[in-house]
């Protein structure tokens, strides 16, 4: 008896050991690993890598990712400001980093390490159901291979990584069937210990499965757990059902609510922003379409499914990051049977314990589950579903519901396991029988990584090295260019996570001596500061940025975002200089070190301090009400507005700061404009022609609104839809403070904002 117990072990092991073999064969063949540079560049080097390369950097050179004291200068980037709850993956990531010492290949490592583990953790499911050898190996690599894991990958590395998702629906499945109960009921003592020891992993799988997923496959998991404790509530008719999802539901709540916390802490302190903020249409533009988990994959190696593909995407609305649903052949095989399954009459049954383990593991009994695991999932994704009600009743804030295809394809993959099991154990019985099986399975594996996997890698090696070649090369230039740390200010300004552009990141990746501005949060002090001084003049940005202690301009010609004309030749001209320039002509660098030393010279340590304090904290202005958002240039713009406009200034600082107000109003109709406010009271009269206004007030610390009142005759413009009663041009309000200084001084500027 124990000597067949050790064979059976051995076998087991010997089946993982070949599984992680094919998983190696298929990564070097399908990743085309052979073409990269594992060791020294990093796989991602665009777009949202540049985020992970931010957290995996911090976490490595500063310990965490939540503070980093050499970005979002001159303060601090606080990355607390944006949820992100995949611990687990993080501390793996930290680990990592001990042995590789290198923000690139820590990177590239965890990538490939999702794939091996995928792989042993869908074995493990599928051989807890007892599904046999060849089939489990079989859906473990088209599973780990799926067209979702290989398209998503270095750039969404954490919504690739889903290797816990097996994990997560075997302890549904248990559930379902009555094999994992809160207590359980009268029995063998080994039945009691086997329900002990699937609680204990079902604990710790929901825990895990809260840490993991950057939400988004905990909130899955929720939603799956709500239709598991429905069906049990209607198969044992007793509200009591419900105890066994819910305490697994709030397991995975709990451990998502714990590694959220330091955000909501954050925010609870300082105030939330619109960081992250999402709007419920999202939940249509990044649902999941039925069709896209059928149809071929992006870049089929088939020409004939490549061009009809390429014909669905072009003709077809809505195809976001959701084209990453596709299941293959085999898979959507799966998906289908599931789906008909739906429609099949079957009994009910009771799980109050009588039921046997051989009938709750029949290929009926787990398509039944299966089945509305996966119907419920559709329902959820779907554009149109129950998570666009969701978004619009309850919280936008999970948007791409696209991601529940990797449940999806689980669900899929397992049924054709069952299948292809059921057929090995009821047709395929002699030794010849068994053989030609065998060889079926290993052309379906073939035919199916094959099928789910475009021929060119995800990861374009060449081009992601060249470029990361050349950058590192040129900011070593400006590393020996500059003292340590060293500020640099960067342009155009960006915010960071969740902006139009990442590469700002690119500095601080490719050094490690210097501080940049890169990595404010948006709407926070730094960022409100930055672009208040990026729409600033040359001679006054400058003059600011050698105040705080900056010692180089870093200019990206190439972001989104154009560069103003003449600013480069006007920077060269105050400065007396010609920028270090990237050979490929996309990046400019200015050395700020003579210009500093020369204005900081001209005033004392407390003059600096005072300009320095008054610098970082502008007043901030939003238009608000009826008035519309700016329209113009810098030097010539203007607000409408209807009858009643507000004006909201803030003062950061903790005393009164006296400002001048300079702006000119105009009304089609004419009328009478009171402005009304606790720093200023006034009425008069308006006309067609623009009457200049000015003001010079005390603002005191805190926000203050100023109201705007007009009583004369609307206008109309059709089609627009706005009411047209008045306008201001031109504002601008500026601190009296920097115009109070010595006539000549250098340091004769303003502080102003005239949005």
């Amino acid at each position: 008896m124990l000597s067949k117990e050790k064979n059976a072990r051995w076998k087991e092991a010997l089946l993982y050991i070949v599984a992680l073999l094919l998983t190696a064969w298929a990564m070097e063949r399908l990743l085309k690993l052979r073409q990269s540079n594992l060791w020294s560049i990093p796989w991602g080097y665009s777009g949202d890598a540049f985020i992970y390369s931010y957290i995996i950097k911090s976490i490595i050179i500063k310990g965490w990712f939540w503070t980093n004291d050499s970005l979002s200068m001159p303060g601090v980037l606080l990355f607390r400001d944006y949820p992100y709850p995949d611990n687990i993956q993080f501390l793996l990531i930290k680990v990592i980093g001990w042995f590789t010492g290198n923000y690139a290949r820590t990177m590239n490592v965890f990538y490939l390490l999702t794939y091996p583990l995928t792989t042993v953790c869908t074995l493990y499911v599928l051989r807890r159901f007892g599904i046999s050898y060849v089939p489990a190996v079989m859906v473990s690599l088209l599973y780990n291979f799926s067209y979702y894991h290989i398209h998503r990958g270095i750039h969404h590395m954490m919504y690739g990584t889903y290797y816990m998702i097996p994990l997560m629906v075997m302890v549904m499945l248990w559930a379902l069937s009555g094999e994992l109960q809160l207590k359980a009921q009268d029995g063998s003592d080994e039945t009691r210990k086997a329900n002990k020891r699937k609680m204990i992993i079902a604990v710790l799988v929901c825990l895990f499965v809260g840490s993991t997923g950057c939400a988004y496959y905990p909130f899955f998991a929720l939603t799956l757990l709500a239709i598991v404790g429905l069906v049990m509530v209607f198969r044992q008719r007793s509200v009591r059902a419900l105890a066994l999802p819910g305490v697994l539901a709030a397991l995975v709540f709990s451990a998502l609510l714990l590694n959220v916390t330091p955000t909501l802490l954050f925010r609870y302190q300082y105030g939330s922003v619109d960081l992250g903020k999402r709007v419920p249409a999202e939940s249509e533009i990044y649902g999941m379409k039925v069709a896209q988990l059928l149809i071929p994959i992006d870049e089929h190696r088939l020409k004939g499914l490549r061009k009809f593909r390429e014909k669905y995407n072009r003709e077809s609305p809505l195809n976001t990051e959701n084209g990453a649903a596709s299941l293959g052949f085999i898979g959507s095989a799966g998906f289908l049977v599931l789906i008909g399954y739906l429609f099949s009459y079957r009994r009910s049954r009771s799980l109050g314990g009588s039921t046997g383990t051989d009938e709750i593991r029949s290929l009926p009994s787990m398509l039944d589950n299966l089945s509305i695991l996966n119907g419920w999932a559709v329902l959820v994704a779907t554009i149109g579903g129950f998570g666009t009600l969701f978004a619009y009743l309850i919280t936008p804030q999970i948007r791409s519901y696209n991601r529940m295809s990797a449940y999806i394809a689980f669900f899929s993959f397992f049924a054709v396991a069952l299948m292809l099991d059921a057929l090995s154990k009821k047709y395929f019985q002699t030794r010849l029988k068994r053989g030609v099986f065998y060889g079926s399975i290993v052309f379906l594996t073939f035919f199916g990584l094959l099928d789910q996997t475009p021929k060119s890698p995800a990861v374009d090696y060449e081009w992601t090295a060249k470029e990361y070649r050349h950058d590192k090369e040129y900011f070593k230039q400006i590393e020996l260019a500059m003292p340590d740390n060293a500020m640099v200010f960067q342009l155009p300004v960006y915010s960071f996570p969740e902006d139009i552009n990442y590469d700002q990141m690119r500095g601080y990746l490719q050094s490690d001596k210097l501080r940049w501005s890169a990595g404010a949060m948006r709407d926070r002090q730094i960022y409100i500061w930055q672009k208040a001084i990026e729409k600033k003049s040359v001679p006054e940005m400058l003059e600011e940025l050698a105040i705080l202690d900056f010692s180089g301009i870093y200019i990206d010609r190439a972001t989104p975002t154009p560069i103003p004309p003449q600013l480069e030749e006007q920077i060269s001209a105050h400065l007396r200089q010609r920028p270090l320039v990237s050979p490929n002509g996309r990046m400019a660098f200015y050395r700020l070190l003579e210009y500093k030393a020369k204005i900081r010279g001209e005033v004392s340590k407390e003059e600096l301090a005072e300009r320095a304090r008054r610098y970082l904290h502008p007043f901030t202005i939003s238009w608000k009400k009826d008035f519309s958002a700016m329209e113009g240039t810098q030097e010539k713009n203007w607000h409408w507005s209807g009858p009643n406009g507000e004006l909201h200034i803030e003062n950061s600082l903790d005393y009164p700061r006296e400002v001048s107000m300079e702006m000119s109003i105009d009304s089609p109709n004419g009328g009478t404009l009171r402005i009304d406010s606790d720093v200023i009271s006034e009425a008069f009269k308006v006309t067609s022609e623009p009457g200049q206004w000015n003001k010079t007030v005390a603002i005191p610390p805190g926000k203050h609104v100023i109201k705007f009142r007009c009583d004369a005759s609307p206008s109309y413009n059709p089609p627009d839809p706005r009411v047209f009663v008045f306008k201001v041009n031109n504002f601008r309000l500026t601190e009296t403070y920097f115009l109070k200084t010595a006539p000549g001084s250098s340091l004769q500027s303003k502080q102003a904002v005239s949005r």
